[in-house]
């Protein structure tokens, strides 16, 4: 499970992840500009190379996130 307050730099440093910058600088922030909304817990939303499953959020922000790589079975949490 990774806090989707993990900044973007940070998160690609650790987990050795490519997600790019932009007008962004948490995961959380990613992910709602990639899909424009609040996700409900268990949404799963796929980008690039990657799946997210929303682990909990509240009505106004992301909370925790499982992050996996497509195609592999290895989540990142």
């Amino acid at each position: 499970m990774i806090n989707a307050r993990i900044e973007i730099d940070d998160l690609n440093e650790s987990l050795n992840t490519k997600i790019p910058d932009g007008d962004y600088e948490t995961l959380a922030g990613y992910l709602l500009v990639k899909i424009g909304h609040i996700p409900k817990i268990n949404e799963q939303i796929e980008i690039d190379d990657y799946r997210f499953i929303v682990i909990s959020a509240s009505r106004r922000r992301i909370q925790h996130v499982k992050m996996i790589r497509v195609g592999t079975t290895n989540p990142k949490d």
